[in-house]
């Protein structure tokens, strides 16, 4: 495994711990479980997705772009099974700046969701 890889995959476990760390603090009730979801609520499970808020893309001339999370079919499909919710935490940096649940059941069969378009799932009526 080369070095960049090495340094993304530490990057997205410390992003992962913070933003878990964050719903135990914000969520009253959660009962941590881990696994296909990290925990339940209210007896559906809750898997919690975390994404830095905006990041520049060299290859678009340093435009900034929506932060994304990543969706493993298998645990997308536990999670729907039991009514489980996404709770997603946006973050600069240690500041968390959203934070919101979105159904599974909105969110499409992607490898991977922009924050934005996450929090239109979760606000469609």
């Amino acid at each position: 495994m080369n070095s960049a890889t090495i340094d993304r995959n530490t990057k997205a476990s410390k992003n992962g711990q913070f933003c878990e760390d964050y719903a135990k603090r914000m969520i009253p009730g959660l009962e941590w479980v881990g696994g296909l979801c990290d925990a339940l609520w209210n007896g559906h499970p809750i898997d919690v997705k975390g994404c830095e808020a905006w990041y520049s893309r060299e290859d678009r001339g340093g435009k900034r772009r929506a932060g994304r999370v990543t969706l493993g079919p298998e645990q997308k499909a536990e999670i729907e099974k039991g009514d489980g919710l996404y709770y997603v935490v946006v973050h600069i940096g240690e500041l968390v700046v959203n934070s919101f649940f979105v159904p599974a059941v909105r969110v499409p069969n992607s490898k991977q969701v922009s924050w934005t378009s996450m929090r239109d799932l979760a606000e469609a009526v």
